[in-house]
């Protein structure tokens, strides 16, 4: 393994050296920390006899989970990197790497809940150090926003932003925003930050803080649906299902 890169808007390639010489892999995925798994499934690929050329294609077709380290751009608007699947404390730097190591005309970074949060305000405060010296803004949200310790100076400055729920930082990032900026979504699966994201392309209505479902806004697919009425959309939903079903039985 060598000339391992990625440097967003530059996407990850690495040549892999294996016994039938050596292949220039690249990968749709922003940061570099996603080199060991895709080398690990190229080998995988070689090794049950795939055809390198047909490994090193779809590779580099390959579509990128949803809200892991996932790059969605808006036409003459921001560039999000939505990592909002998980945000454990260990892990929470590769994050941050990544964006320090992308280009961008601006970078603001918006960090969530911290997935094994312990009840100290130690680890927000570290990671907003850690965040502040890398982004020219950075947004705290969800219940532990207050637990930054970001400076009274930082918040006069508008150097560090606390919000409450997922909306307000919406609302203030479709203010705020500029052409070819990167923004950071970093949070656990719980506040589904990828709503931030999703604003910009869909007409999002559900901005309940808190749901409860584990999976993602994409999996669920009610985010154009208040959340109020959700039940009754489904409930709805399924009975116009049902008649359709029943109509195509009769063969009407």
């Amino acid at each position: 393994m060598s000339d391992v890169h990625a440097a967003y808007p530059e996407l990850l390639r690495f040549t892999l050296h294996w016994r039938g010489g050596s292949l220039n892999i690249q990968a749709p995925f922003p940061g570099e920390q996603f080199w060991l798994p895709t080398a690990a499934a190229v080998a995988a690929a070689l090794e049950l006899g795939v055809p390198p050329e047909q490994v090193v294609a779809r590779t580099a077709s390959f579509a990128p989970l949803p809200n892991r380290s996932t790059v969605q751009e808006v036409s003459a608007g921001p560039k999000f990197l939505v990592d909002t699947a998980k945000a454990p404390w260990h892990s929470l730097n590769i994050a941050l790497e990544m964006i320090a190591k992308a280009k961008g005309a601006r970078k603001r970074i918006v960090l969530g809940q911290i997935s094994d949060y312990a009840g100290s305000s130690r680890k927000y405060g570290a990671a907003y150090n850690i965040a502040r010296e890398i982004a020219d803004e950075v947004i705290y949200t969800g219940d532990n926003a207050h637990r930054s310790r970001a400076s009274q100076a930082d918040r006069d400055s508008g150097r560090f932003i606390e919000l409450r729920t997922a909306k307000e930082v919406s609302d203030h990032i479709k203010r705020t925003a500029v052409p070819g900026e990167l923004i950071l979504l970093k949070s656990s699966s719980n506040l589904h930050l990828e709503r931030i994201a999703l604003a910009w392309t869909h007409d999002v209505k559900c901005w309940v803080p808190i749901c409860r479902k584990s999976e993602s806004c994409q999996m669920c697919g009610l985010y154009e649906v208040p959340f109020e009425e959700q039940r009754d959309f489904l409930a709805k939903r399924k009975l116009a299902r049902r008649r359709h079903r029943f109509r195509w039985l009769l063969g009407g």
